[in-house]
């Protein structure tokens, strides 16, 4: 039963892609249309196909002067004309309401090879609601004639003597336009600075920060002094130590995460201030500001060391642990 039932939906599947309605007739073109964003708005694309019509010697002359013309139109049917959706039309470069346009001899241009032939373009551009995918059209007689005339077996016919017009470039399958919707230029711009960003954001954080803000790798600074100041500092994985007085000084969380943690000791002993950073694995350095001096700028594991304040006459031991 169950592989029955996979098989009926097999079939049911590739009967629906068989059925699927499939383009006719010639392609006038693709537009990719993208919403309007910011500044950048979206320029129309003119999709433009030249109409080439061949005229016996009556149709030139019945179609000669201001008031010989017939009307053609862009239809969304074939044969009979229905008006067109979500598309604007335009006969030699002038919009044409409700895709009707009106061919006349005198506006036409003339083929200099073959005085019978002439030609005229006709536009198509997606209005915006227009639906993404492929749109079908036709070209069609609207019905309209000027003078005593009408359409039969696809000729113009009037009262008198016969006119034919032969339209040698259109086919009956008609013609196919397609949309396509795209991001504006502004959001890709925008996606790609912020894809650029993301990605040098996660380098400067997985490898940037701790090549140029390097953490400190002894486990302890250990100071005796000076005068009661008495503290063992846990120092490992920060970017900096300080010892100030200056209790206002903090760090914000934006550079803690862009440059690593800096800890701060305070007393009223480090009027000047003094820090510590890394130098390798087994040692640090030491900045002195003011009056405070040490008896050495590189300061190695197991090992102590003097800072003296000369002129507050102060004094104490330095060990890194």
């Amino acid at each position: 039963m169950r592989r029955l039932i996979m098989m009926m939906a097999v079939v049911a599947i590739a009967t629906s892609c068989s059925e699927e309605k499939q383009p006719t007739g010639d392609n006038w073109g693709t537009t990719e249309w993208y919403p309007d964003r910011f500044y950048y708005s979206y320029d129309p694309v003119r999709m433009t196909k030249t109409l080439e019509f061949e005229f016996n010697d009556d149709a030139r002359e019945y179609l000669k002067g201001d008031d010989g013309y017939f009307e053609l139109a862009i239809s969304s049917s074939p044969q009979t004309y229905t008006k067109p959706s979500y598309i604007k039309v335009y006969y030699n470069g002038e919009s044409c309401d409700d895709g009707k346009f009106r061919v006349k001899l005198n506006e036409a241009t003339a083929d200099e090879s073959n005085p019978n032939v002439y030609t005229a373009d006709v536009g198509i551009e997606f209005l915006d609601e227009a639906k993404e995918g492929i749109h079908q059209y036709y070209i069609v007689y609207s019905g309209d004639m000027g003078g005593n005339s009408y359409i039969r077996d696809n000729a113009i016919k009037t009262n008198k003597d016969d006119v034919t017009v032969e339209l040698f470039t259109l086919d009956e399958d008609g013609f196919y336009v397609e949309k396509i919707d795209v991001k504006n230029p502004v959001d890709v711009v925008l996606t790609w600075i912020g894809i650029i960003g993301g990605i040098g954001l996660a380098i400067w954080l997985i490898f940037g920060r701790y090549f140029f803000y390097p953490r400190i790798m002894v486990s302890r600074i250990m100071l005796t002094g000076p005068d009661t100041f008495n503290r063992s500092i846990a120092v490992k994985g920060c970017y900096k130590v300080v010892l100030t007085a200056d209790r206002k000084k903090k760090q914000g969380l934006i550079a803690r995460i862009f440059t690593g943690k800096i800890r701060y000791i305070y007393d009223d002993v480090w009027t000047d201030e003094v820090s510590f950073e890394h130098r390798n694995k087994r040692r640090v350095c030491i900045h002195t500001t003011g009056n405070w001096t040490c008896n050495s700028f590189l300061l190695v594991r197991h090992n102590t060391y003097t800072i003296d304040n000369m002129g507050a006459k102060k004094r104490g031991d330095i060990t890194i642990v």
